[in-house]
């Protein structure tokens, strides 16, 4: 409880502006909770994974992820005031393909900047076109996070810590 309360928020207090794109990085800030996992189950001879279920946890990159995937769901929503409608857009054709989703997006926006290549935008729409088109249709906020970290916790079983 000490750990969710003061030392992960500030491991993630404004992580879709900074969320690390280097395996370097990520394997710091993630060593951070591997070392409070340990230390919370008295040194248990576990693997991270079974920490991480074993304390009903997350990964901290998949929180982040969650966290940039929510905030476009608000953004999307009206749930917030933003104007991202000219970076980001719905994909809108006149003919259905075999990928076509009406629920995913695309960049409206130039990459050739290195700069804007590991940004909010362009992470967290290639996170979005890869849901599943039931999840990018839910209307509630709610569920849509309750979805989402069912999807992540069945995706933290098999996950590799970076590094």
């Amino acid at each position: 409880m000490l750990y969710c309360t003061l030392v992960r928020p500030k491991l993630e207090y404004a992580s879709c502006l900074w969320s690390p794109h280097t395996t370097k990085y990520k394997a710091l800030i993630e060593n951070i909770q591997r070392r409070a996992t340990k230390f919370i189950l008295n040194y248990e001879p576990l693997s991270y994974n079974l920490r991480l279920q074993k304390l009903d946890l997350l990964p901290l990159e998949y929180r982040r992820e969650t966290s940039d995937l929510i905030l476009l769901f608000k953004s999307r929503m009206g749930l917030i005031t933003t104007d991202v409608n000219e970076i980001i857009q719905t994909f809108k054709h006149n003919y259905r393909t075999r990928n076509y989703d009406p629920n995913n997006f695309y960049l409206n926006y130039p990459q050739k900047q290195d700069y804007f290549r590991q940004s909010y935008f362009i992470r967290t729409v290639n996170i979005w076109n890869t849901l599943s088109t039931e999840t990018k249709s839910i209307d509630s906020l709610n569920i849509f996070k309750q979805t989402l970290f069912d999807l992540y916790k069945r995706k933290t079983e098999t996950y590799t810590p970076p590094g």
